[in-house]
């Protein structure tokens, strides 16, 4: 029997003087790794899952994901004495209707104790339900916690993520820089929940004075903004905001500077969410903002969390040449906190952990985690500004500072 997906798979291996990380790929006969799976009731080993999307419109949130784990596995073993073996999902593309048979195979085939999962609503939710059915602890991080609250209810499945709602709220603090009544512009795609997230921008102008305006809905990867601009003009939108992917950010505000339009304020979650979407932008990217969930500028490093803010970015610089995204650092923090429950707990039973996670609190890089009844915890968001550096060709991510 072969297996029917692909995994990258790893083995914190101990040697006379150092580890060394063997990595493998899980396609062939599964009988090949009987024995190394079978390490799993061994109390010096632990087996984990990982299930993160590599290709479609999450892959680039999964980057360096091999890399956190092998600081993670030498970290852990270190401070522990246990091996980390852990499988990577591979040919992934974060879509429900595969999560569940990837899921299964870690689990049944692979022997994974615990799963984690990050990167996406579709994703998160679909490995989680797939978690309750089989028994296994999940911890999942990167995507909106009210969806992932909505498609339970939970025994085993954890998350630490942000809301939209809080993303919003974040970017909307600045506002009150531009006026006490300000005009905001709002851009919301045709594939969005609009009328959710219309209701979310109404309690916002209730909080801050602001008048909304709704120029219509977008089409994902369309090439002309032109009529959408013209109306946010005319209108007097002081502030541009909504979410918007960043290929379609792209194409906006490329078309806005063509047209000469230059709102105060552009915040728009999720168009200039990394480093190189920033880069891609050049000098448009200069004072734009966005949202923060996890940043090293306020994650303090903490011993026990195997792998801390200055190894992550010291990651992200040395092997693509960008700061460490804030989805590195949400992943990063569920597999702390599964490690946690793993060592802490009085077994590697999934109860045991569970419940060690429903009543103590883990130090990670989002800081401290301690989940509600329901499994989630949530993370708040802060607005961050982008400058560019015209010499240097480089973007910085800020945060703004409360006056």
């Amino acid at each position: 029997m072969r297996s029917s997906r692909n995994f990258k798979r790893i083995l914190s291996i101990l040697t006379a003087a150092l580890i060394s990380a063997a990595l493998l790929s899980s396609c062939g006969p599964v009988s090949d790794m009987e024995d190394e799976s079978s390490q799993a009731a061994d109390e010096n080993s632990l087996v984990i899952g990982i299930v993160v999307p590599d290709s479609g419109d999450y892959s680039y949130y999964s980057l360096g994901t091999e890399y956190i784990m092998e600081e993670i596995a030498e970290n852990f073993y270190n401070k522990t004495g246990i091996n980390l073996i852990y499988y990577i999902s591979q040919d992934y593309d974060g879509s429900k209707s595969a999560a569940a048979g990837i899921v299964e195979e870690l689990v049944n085939e692979n022997g994974a104790q615990i799963i984690i999962a990050s990167h996406g609503d579709e994703n998160v939710c679909a490995v989680s339900a797939a978690c309750e059915r089989l028994g296994v602890l999940c911890v999942s991080s990167d995507c909106d916690l009210d969806s992932w609250l909505d498609s339970g209810p939970y025994e085993n499945s954890f998350c630490i993520s942000y809301s939209l709602t809080g993303r919003l709220y974040a970017l909307s603090s600045i506002w009150s820089n531009v006026s006490d009544s300000p005009v905001v512009g709002v851009l919301i795609g045709e594939k969005s929940a609009a009328d959710d997230v219309l209701d979310i921008y109404d309690d916002i102008a209730y909080d801050t004075g602001a008048t909304i305006i709704d120029p219509g809905r977008f089409k994902e990867g369309q090439t002309d903004y032109s009529n959408i601009i013209s109306a946010l003009e005319t209108a007097g939108c002081e502030i541009i905001t909504g979410i918007m992917s960043a290929d379609d950010f792209a194409v906006f505000i490329k078309q806005a500077d063509e047209a000469e339009y230059y709102p105060e304020i552009i915040a728009v979650a999720d168009g200039v969410l990394f480093e190189h979407d920033a880069l891609s932008l050049g000098s448009l990217s200069d004072g734009l903002y966005t949202d923060v969930s996890v940043s090293s500028e306020y994650t303090a490093d903490n011993e026990g969390a195997y792998i801390s803010a200055a190894a992550l970015e010291s990651i992200f610089k040395e092997n693509y040449s960008v700061s460490a995204p804030q989805s590195a650092g949400l992943f990063a923090s569920a597999v702390q906190t599964a490690l946690s429950a793993a060592l802490n707990a009085e077994s590697y039973d999934t109860d045991d952990m569970a419940l060690y996670l429903k009543e103590n609190t883990t130090q990670t890089l989002a800081g401290e985690v301690s989940f509600d009844e329901e499994g989630g915890f949530l993370i708040a968001s802060e607005p961050g500004i982008w400058s560019y550096d015209t010499e240097n060709d480089t973007c910085t991510l800020s945060i703004v500072e409360e006056e």
